[in-house]
């Protein structure tokens, strides 16, 4: 297989392999690992609906303007799953130069049969990605809340990320948003929940959430430009056609948003 780097991914694989000299998983990587390979066979059912394809456009829309104009951009997928961000991204860019990373072999497996291609997939954990791993990348990417289940602090993993990029290149990272509508019920304010994907009844997985303040100033911090954005303030919550326009409009606040998507430009 061609690519950046990385382990690669062999179908039929049904745990990741650490890297030599990698620490064992911890408890919250076994509880990504075996959450994710259980709903993997279902996942994209769950989100085949009218609301998840408005999703999606408001996505890809934002992925076309941080796509480099030559022909081979360089992107970094997080957490890509079943493959929502490859197929985005070549839907934008169809010669795209595509690593996709994630921790579960049964998400990878379903990503594989859905594409007949030679992409590159890496069945590996975020967290285990050294900081010199890549570089000169175009574009990183971990999108619809991809971002909150990686267990790095919020400075070193946005650090780790900027340090992949080239000085012209750019991040989407998203986001559960400790601030959202949805706080309000029995979730609460808390940093670390125990979250479920739409619909899912199959236990749930740990994950980690933020609000706007904090994501600002430590972008700001690092030298970061970054805007905050969100896929509205009723996904996740009332996902009905009644509320599809309004949400979308919402979308382009983090106020009260399911999710805070960060996007970064650029330093300084």
């Amino acid at each position: 297989m061609t690519g950046l780097d990385g382990v690669d991914y062999r179908p039929g694989d049904r745990a990741y392999r650490p890297a030599a000299g990698a620490d064992l998983p911890t408890e919250w990587l076994k509880r990504q690992t075996r959450y994710w390979d259980t709903v993997a066979p279902v996942y994209d059912r769950h989100y085949s609906t009218e609301w998840s394809a408005g999703e999606n456009a408001i996505v890809a829309a934002r992925l076309s303007r941080l796509l480099p104009d030559h022909r081979d951009p360089r992107v970094l997928d997080l957490g890509c799953g079943t493959g929502l961000g490859y197929h985005l991204l070549t839907e934008l860019r169809p010669h795209v130069n595509y690593t996709g990373v994630d921790a579960s072999a049964g998400m990878l497996e379903v990503f594989r049969k859905k594409f007949d291609t030679d992409v590159h997939l890496i069945n590996q954990p975020a967290e285990w990605l050294a900081a010199g791993r890549f570089a000169d990348l175009d574009l990183v990417i971990a999108i619809f809340t991809s971002a909150s289940y990686i267990d790095l602090p919020l400075p070193d993993l946005l650090e780790r990320v900027g340090g992949w990029i080239k000085p012209s290149g750019g991040i989407y990272l998203s986001f559960l948003n400790r601030m959202s509508i949805g706080s309000l019920g029995s979730t609460g304010f808390g940093r670390v929940i125990d979250y479920s994907s739409r619909g899912m009844k199959s236990g749930t997985v740990p994950a980690r959430r933020y609000s706007t303040r904090e994501l600002i100033e430590t972008c700001r911090a690092l030298g970061l430009t970054a805007n905050v954005v969100s896929l509205g303030p009723f996904a996740g919550l009332v996902e009905s056609r009644l509320f599809m326009k309004a949400n979308a409009v919402l979308s382009n606040s983090s106020l009260f948003g399911h999710t805070i998507d960060v996007v970064i430009t650029g330093r300084g």
